[in-house]
C-alpha cells in the first residue's frame, strides 16, 4: 500500500529533479532504475490527484508542497526560492535590509537565535544566541522553515513584531515586542589601541565590504604603533566564505590552507588559501576571543589562526555551523534551489559542523547543516595544529584558554528585555540637551542617577516579578483558581451576578481564615525586599549599561565599546596574556 506519507515523499523528490531540468530522465534512466520507477509513479500520482480528487487542486500549490515535503526530509537549509524570494536571497550580504538585526537558524528542529548584530533592535532588547524562537506574532515556529521564519520577522521600518523566546536556565517565557528598524551591516564597528600598544578590533559580520573595512582599520592601527591585536570575532554569526578567507589571510602566512571543504560529489572538494601578504606583522602577539554566537566564516578564522598556531584563541567553544550550500538555478535565473552540498574542515582536518546542528543563517553563501557520519567519527577526535598542539573534532572551535564572559542576572535580563536602559538612555540624553547640558566623556554612574533610573522604571511600570512573587502568584492560582477574587477585584463584584457575588465573598471568607492570606501578605513583603536587594546586587551591571548606553547615544558607538572594553573580563584575560610574553608562548607551545 502506498501510504500518504510515502506518496508525499516520492512527490517531493521527482519535482525536485524536474525542476533541475529535463536532462535528469535520461541520467536517471541509465543510473537507476529504480528511482526512474519512482518518477512515473509520482506523474501517475499527480496525474490521478489532478483528475479525481474530491477539490479542484491547483498544479502549482501541488508542487509547492512536494518542494516543501522535500526541505523537511533533508535539512533546514535546503529550499526553494521562488522569483521574488530569489532576488531578495543576497540582501544580507549586500548591507542592508529591514528587520530586527538577528541571525537565525534551526538547531535541534527549533528556531534558534545564532546572534543578534549590535546595535540593532534585536541585540538592544536583549535577545542573545541560543535563545528558542518558539512564537512570531501568537503564532508558534513548531516545524517553521527557515526561508518563512525570516519573512515573518522582517518588515517595514517602525512596525513591531511580538517574539515569545524560550531561554536556557530561564523557566518563564520571555516575550518581546520589537520595533523595526533599517539594518545595516557594519563589518568593524570599532577599532582602536586600548592599552599601551596593544590594538583591539571587533569584527561583526563577513559581508561584501568586510575586506576593505578590516584593512583600512588595521592600517590605521599599525600607523598608532600596534604591537599587538585582540580580534575580537564574539557573536558574530558569520557571513560569506570568500572573505573569512581574505580576512584569514590578514593573520597568516601567504599560500597557508586556511579551510577546505568535502561533499559528496568531487566538484564540491575545494581547497582556500591565503593568498596576501598579512597586514599584521607575524611577529606580532593576537589573542581571537570567541564565543557561543560566534559562527560560520568566524569558525573558519579562528580555526585557521589555531590550527597554523598564528594566535590564542580565548573565550568560549563557538557554535558549531559548517556546511556549504550551493545556489542552483532552476528556470532561467527566477528560481533557485538552495542545497546543503559540503561541509568545512579546518587546516588539520576538523570539522567545524557540530552534531546536532542544522543552523545557519538565513541568506549567508557558507552555511552549515548535520554530517551525522563524518561527525560521529568526528567526535573527540584528537587533531594537532602545526606546533603539535592537540585540538579536538566534533565540531566547534574550543578556546586554548576559556574564559567565562558577562553572566546576565534576571533583574538584567528584564530591563533589557523591556528596553529600559535604551528607553532612559534617550530620554535622559535629550534632557540633557534640551537644557544645555554637556554630557561628559568621562561621566559615570552616580548614586543620583541611580535613583532616577529607579523612579524612571516606577513611572514606565516596569514588569519584574521575583521568584518569590512566582510562588505567591502560584499559591493563588491554586487555592482561588482565579487571582482576581484574590486581589478583591471591585469591578468583577460590580459585574458578577448574585450567584456570583456569593461565591467570591465566600472564597474571601475562607482566604482570611485560612491564615494563607496571612502567610502571602508577608511573603510580598519578602518579595519587595528581594527587588531592593536584586537592584542593590545588580547595581554595577545597572551602572555599566547606563553609563554604556548614555555615552554611546551622546557620543556614538565607539564610546559605547570604551566603555564595555574597560570591563569586559574576556577582554581584561587577552590583555593580561598579551602583556605576559612568556605566558602567551607557553600556551601557544605543546603541552
Amino acid at each position: 500500500m502506498i501510504t500518504q506519507r510515502r506518496i508525499r515523499f516520492f512527490m517531493t523528490s521527482v519535482i525536485v529533479l524536474l525542476l533541475a531540468g529535463g536532462w535528469i530522465f535520461d541520467y536517471v534512466q541509465a543510473k537507476n532504475d529504480n528511482l526512474y520507477e519512482s518518477i512515473i509513479l509520482f506523474n501517475n500520482i499527480i496525474k490521478n490527484v489532478k483528475e479525481h480528487y474530491v477539490e479542484e487542486m491547483d498544479s502549482r500549490e501541488l508542487v509547492m508542497s512536494a518542494i516543501d515535503g522535500l526541505r523537511k526530509r533533508l535539512d533546514p537549509h535546503t529550499a526553494y526560492f521562488d522569483e521574488e524570494a530569489n532576488k531578495s536571497l543576497q540582501v544580507h550580504t549586500k548591507g542592508e535590509f529591514g528587520g530586527l538585526g538577528i541571525q537565525i537558524g534551526i538547531r535541534d528542529k527549533d528556531l534558534t537565535v545564532i546572534s543578534p548584530i549590535e546595535g540593532t533592535p534585536a541585540y538592544k532588547v536583549g535577545l542573545q544566541a541560543g535563545d528558542k524562537i518558539i512564537e512570531i506574532d501568537g503564532v508558534p515556529t513548531k516545524g517553521i522553515s527557515l526561508d518563512d521564519a525570516v519573512n515573518k520577522l522582517r518588515g517595514k521600518k517602525g512596525t513591531a513584531v511580538n517574539i515569545a523566546i524560550q531561554r536556557v536556565g530561564v523557566t518563564e517565557i520571555l516575550n518581546y515586542s520589537i520595533v523595526r528598524d533599517i539594518i545595516k551591516i557594519k563589518s568593524v564597528p570599532f577599532a582602536g589601541i586600548i592599552d599601551g600598544k596593544i590594538g583591539y578590533l571587533k569584527l561583526t559580520a563577513f559581508s561584501q565590504n568586510t575586506e576593505e573595512e578590516l584593512a583600512k582599520k588595521l592600517q590605521e592601527l599599525n600607523g598608532k604603533g600596534m604591537e599587538s591585536l585582540i580580534l575580537d570575532l564574539r557573536g558574530n554569526p558569520g557571513g560569506l566564505l570568500a572573505q573569512a578567507v581574505t580576512v584569514s589571510g590578514q593573520f597568516l602566512k601567504s599560500g597557508q590552507l586556511v579551510v577546505y571543504t568535502r561533499g559528496r560529489n568531487e566538484t564540491q572538494n575545494h581547497e582556500y588559501n591565503s593568498s596576501e601578504e598579512p597586514l599584521l606583522d607575524l611577529n606580532k602577539r593576537l589573542v581571537v576571543l570567541i564565543n557561543e554566537g560566534s559562527a560560520s566564516a568566524s569558525e573558519i578564522v579562528a580555526g585557521a589562526i589555531q590550527d597554523w598556531d598564528r594566535g590564542v584563541i580565548l573565550g568560549k567553544t563557538t557554535f558549531g555551523k559548517g556546511s556549504v550550500q550551493t545556489i542552483i538555478p532552476i528556470t532561467r535565473d527566477k528560481d533557485a534551489l538552495k542545497l546543503t552540498t559540503a561541509y568545512y574542515y579546518t587546516p588539520s582536518g576538523r570539522c567545524i559542523n557540530k552534531l546536532g546542528n542544522g543552523d545557519e543563517e538565513e541568506d549567508e553563501e557558507a552555511v552549515e547543516d548535520k554530517d551525522k557520519n563524518a561527525q560521529k567519527s568526528d567526535t573527540n577526535q584528537v587533531f594537532y595544529t602545526k606546533g603539535k598542539r592537540k585540538v579536538y573534532g566534533g565540531g566547534g572551535i574550543t578556546p586554548d584558554l576559556e574564559v567565562e564572559g558577562l553572566k546576565i542576572k534576571k533583574l538584567d535580563l528584564v530591563l533589557l528585555q523591556q528596553s529600559m536602559y535604551f528607553k532612559f538612555g534617550i530620554k535622559y540624553v535629550a534632557e540633557c540637551r534640551k537644557n544645555k547640558i554637556r554630557i561628559p566623556i568621562d561621566f559615570d554612574v552616580d548614586e543620583n542617577l541611580l535613583n532616577e533610573f529607579k523612579e524612571f522604571l516606577r513611572t514606565e511600570k516596569f514588569k519584574y516579578n521575583t521568584n518569590t512573587e512566582q510562588k505567591i502568584n502560584e499559591l493563588k492560582a491554586l487555592y482561588f483558581m482565579d487571582e482576581t477574587a484574590v486581589t478583591k477585584n471591585d469591578s468583577l463584584m460590580a459585574q458578577a451576578t448574585a450567584d456570583q457575588k456569593k461565591e467570591i465573598t465566600e472564597m474571601r471568607q475562607n482566604f482570611e481564615k485560612s491564615g494563607l492570606k496571612q502567610m502571602i501578605d508577608q511573603l510580598e513583603t519578602v518579595a519587595e525586599r528581594e527587588k531592593e536587594n536584586d537592584f542593590y546586587d545588580g547595581q554595577e551591571v545597572i551602572k555599566l549599561r547606563l553609563r554604556m548606553e548614555i555615552l554611546g547615544d551622546s557620543y556614538g558607538e565607539e564610546a559605547n565599546y570604551q566603555v564595555a572594553i574597560k570591563t569586559d573580563k574576556q577582554i581584561l584575560a587577552a590583555l593580561d596574556l598579551l602583556k605576559n610574553k612568556e605566558r602567551y608562548n607557553t600556551v601557544l607551545s605543546v603541552k
